[in-house]
């Protein structure tokens, strides 16, 4: 619930399902099946040295005495800290592991599967007598000092056995490696008890920021096994880092509180921390934690482009987010996805879908090259050119993050793991649960199966949304029941049609149906046995405006860009499933130099995208171009200043939630 920007959680109104609960159907598992014959599959084999050989949580664990390692990154900034280094391949293992197990587990073979339960057993079998998971030896473990990868390291490893625990077919070995992850979390929870020292030490940096993520291992183990205690632990993390000394003040309380405080942090980290105060105010709902998150979201909204990307170039550094100069990486971009879903489960206000949909379909998906199998580090919404370095910035020899790749292991093998998690993170969201039946919190081709008062309930989108803006539900009870089925009504939509089985406009109550609209959602109440419920979404396209005043097209949850007709040259060849390196320059500089201007009473719908009238500055006459949506061409113009003044424009950024 909100009320003004004081947000009142309250925990339980939503619930998330297992993973695996609801799976990819139509594009969307088409989407993973490329991408797990792409990168997704094949990173250990792109970068064996630091997936494969460095058994960093076996056999190399981390000592005292342990030497500096070369990860072929280029850059100068992370050489203030090498110290980080010796931990980074814990990030890159296994947060690629954590995609991979998922995109296994939803569309992947028997062999593929079996690998999965292999690389389970085998980290499993790297516990410590006591139960312990990570990349330390006893030497080094639990550091009260300095930098550290310690909690981050438990953390990817967590998550990605957790997509197993979830989603696994075999249960009693899911219960068996569930069990494993539970007596390593009582191993850190014995070392760093609650009230005890603080396991956020001076002179740390990234990895011990990146350690309060643990809580995302804690509140679902606390889901998985029905004991709160270990969700209380998450939030005495969360006090403690606030109380800590990292580089990463964001989302602490004192910088919160401060009215004159911007973002300044690493943006993955800014993002990410969003979770742990969400889970923080489930577990202690004082008005300290709840304008906390009221000030975290107000200073949110200045950092997303009018494709929703999170500022993450990598500082956010006080900006405020720009189509052409403020760029966002794809570790960013996952993590506010996650993060926005976490916090519609825990507030029960959909409007928050609005922007988990927008992040993940423009700025996510608008990352991937259009037909190679390899993603952008870093993009702007205006992509001009995607050859290294930023276009409009000086050359720099470090800057390696502008330009397509399946590794991108100059800068740092992070963004294409994440890039994997994104789409499971995207579907584990989908469809939550409440005590008065299922909430579609996303639309999409997918399946999701359910149990509701001892039915075994499926409801089955069958849409190519968001390429059209209806989705027709297949829902099952076996055997009947009555529940309430909840549907996102999205901020875009001027109106939602509901019509039960195949007859338009047919009124649902003949089939013991009743619906309400209201507000974020519609509602539909009845007894369930098997029925089809079509739902059409009516959204013109329409301009929006940016912070600088230009416009932008969005058509229902998609932001469109002009296509940019480009050359690409391939920069390296990895000799494994077709996977390439590529630099793309555009085949002139018309896009980029040539005045147009957007006529706002001209967009015509039409297949593939939409249509829009521009005229050219200081020409006669008009030209008519198809805008796509992000990530059909790999570069691209989204704004442009706009003809005449719209009074229909709307802000580019939703306005905030009252």
């Amino acid at each position: 619930m909100t009320w003004g920007w004081v947000v009142i959680i309250v925990r339980g109104v939503f619930r998330v399902p297992a993973f695996g609960s609801t799976r990819p159907l139509g594009w969307l598992a088409a989407w993973m099946r490329r991408d797990l014959d792409g990168f997704v599959g094949h990173l250990d084999r792109l970068v064996p040295d630091l997936i494969v050989d460095d058994d960093i949580y076996g056999r190399d664990r981390l000592t005292a005495g342990a030497a500096m390692k070369d990860l072929g990154a280029v850059t100068d900034v992370d050489l203030e800290h090498p110290e980080q280094f010796l931990w980074w391949n814990s990030e890159t293992q296994s947060n690629w592991r954590d995609g991979w197990v998922r995109h296994v587990l939803l569309v992947g073979d028997a062999a593929q599967r079996s690998a999965v339960r292999g690389y389970v057993e085998r980290m499993v079998a790297t516990a410590d007598p006591d139960g312990y998971l990570g990349i330390h030896a006893p030497d080094l473990r639990f550091p009260g000092q300095g930098e550290n990868g310690e909690l981050w390291a438990q953390a990817t490893l967590g998550r990605a056995l957790l997509g197993y625990v979830e989603a696994a077919d075999d249960r009693v070995h899911a219960g068996e490696v569930l069990e494993g992850v539970v007596r390593a979390l009582r191993v850190t929870m014995s070392a760093w008890p609650v009230g005890g020292p603080n396991p956020f030490p001076a002179q740390s940096y990234a990895g011990a920021a990146h350690g309060l993520m643990l809580v995302d291992v804690l509140d679902r183990v606390a889901d998985l096994t029905g004991d709160g205690a270990f969700r209380v632990y998450a939030a005495w993390l969360y006090r403690a880092f606030c109380e800590g000394h990292t580089s990463e003040p964001d989302a602490r309380l004192d910088r919160l509180a401060d009215p004159h405080a911007a973002f300044v942090g690493h943006g993955v980290h800014t993002y990410e921390h969003l979770r742990a105060l969400v889970i923080a105010q489930e577990v202690e709902p004082t008005p300290e934690l709840a304008e906390g998150l009221a000030s975290y979201l107000r200073r949110m909204r200045a950092c997303l482009t009018p494709a929703h990307g999170p500022i993450g170039d990598e500082w956010i550094a006080g900006r405020s987010a720009d189509a052409t100069t403020t760029g966002y990486e794809l570790c960013s971009t996952q993590e506010l996805l996650d993060s926005l879903l976490r916090l519609v489960a825990a507030t029960g206000d959909l409007r928050w879908a609005d922007d988990a949909e927008a992040v993940a379909l423009n700025a996510g998906l608008g990352a991937w090259h259009p037909t190679h199998s390899a993603v952008a580090y870093l993009q702007t919404d205006n992509a001009l050119a995607m050859t290294g370095n930023r276009p409009d910035l000086p050359a720099d020899p470090h800057q390696t993050r502008y330009r397509y790749s399946p590794v991108h292991r100059q800068a740092a093998v992070c963004c294409v793991p994440n890039a994997g998690r994104l789409l499971p993170t995207y579907l584990r969201g989908a469809v939550l649960e409440s005590d008065e039946g299922p909430v579609v919190a996303l639309y999409g081709p997918m399946c999701t199966e359910l149990t509701i008062d001892g039915a075994e309930v499926t409801l089955e989108q069958r849409t190519e949304y968001p390429g059209e803006l209806a989705v027709e539900l297949a829902i099952t009870s076996r055997p009947p029941r009555t529940f309430e089925l909840v549907l996102r009504a999205p901020g875009w939509a001027t109106d939602v049609d509901v019509a039960v089985d195949s007859t338009d406009h047919e009124d649902p109550r003949d089939h013991g149906i009743e619906v309400t609209h209201g507000g974020d959602r519609t509602v539909l109440r009845g007894a369930w046995s098997s029925q089809r419920v079509r739902v059409g979404f009516t959204a013109a396209p329409a301009i929006e405006r940016d912070a600088r005043g230009d416009g932008f097209v969005r058509w229902g949850p998609r932001v469109l860009g002009l296509p940019i007709p480009d050359r690409t040259t391939m920069t390296a060849d990895h000799g494994i499933a077709g996977l390439v390196d590529v630099s793309v320059t555009p085949d002139s500089d018309e896009h980029a130099t040539l005045g147009l201007v957007v006529d706002p009473a001209a967009l015509q719908v039409v297949p593939g995208g939409v249509e829009a009238r521009f005229r050219i500055s200081g020409a006669e006459g008009t030209t008519v171009r198809l805008l796509t949506p992000l990530g059909t061409a790999a570069l691209r113009r989204v704004t442009f200043p706009v003809a005449t003044p719209d009074r229909r424009a709307r802000s580019a950024v939703p306005p905030p939630v009252t």
